[in-house]
């Protein structure tokens, strides 16, 4: 997979977990719409319920989708995104919330404290598709169950 460049807009994720579906298959693919359109992103989390200017950015817009989902986009590219997936409670792992976003990490976390929550800094994530493989280097990803998200950016610091 070929990832935007820095001039294309940033990319990064916020996922938070509502403990309604447990699945072994990713509920959101975010390597198919990290750094992408919203057309793209909709593809993915539907279409948006309504969008706002988003201030604290540049040329940015921050866009509400179903089930709590939100994404903001600089230069028109997916840029933060918070997004609903499993386990609210704390009872996913940090290894179930990446699966639950579709992601797969290449290497150890640079930071990790158990069922806490783990960080990456420039890592490599593979898909966890199996008829697809797709890889991306994010500039950063963090995971913490006992909280239930996953904040991922892609490119640049936000």
């Amino acid at each position: 997979m070929r990832l935007p460049t820095k001039s294309a807009g940033l990319a990064a994720l916020f996922l938070l977990s509502n403990g309604n579906l447990v699945a072994e298959e990713a509920q959101i693919k975010v390597l198919y719409f990290a750094g992408k359109e919203k057309s793209i992103a909709a593809i993915e989390m539907g279409e948006a319920v309504s969008c706002e200017v988003y201030e604290f950015a540049i040329n940015a817009e921050k866009c509400f989708y179903p089930k709590g989902n939100e994404i903001t986009f600089v230069d028109g590219k997916a840029d933060w995104i918070f997004a609903t997936t499993n386990g609210l409670n704390g009872d996913r792992s940090v290894a179930d919330m990446l699966r639950d976003v579709g992601l797969k990490p290449f290497e150890r976390p640079d930071w990790s404290r158990g069922s806490s929550g783990a960080r990456w800094e420039n890592a490599k994530f593979d898909s966890t598709s199996d008829t697809e493989i797709k890889r991306a280097r994010f500039r950063e990803v963090n995971v913490f169950p006992n909280s239930g998200y996953v904040y991922i950016n892609v490119f640049s610091t936000p």
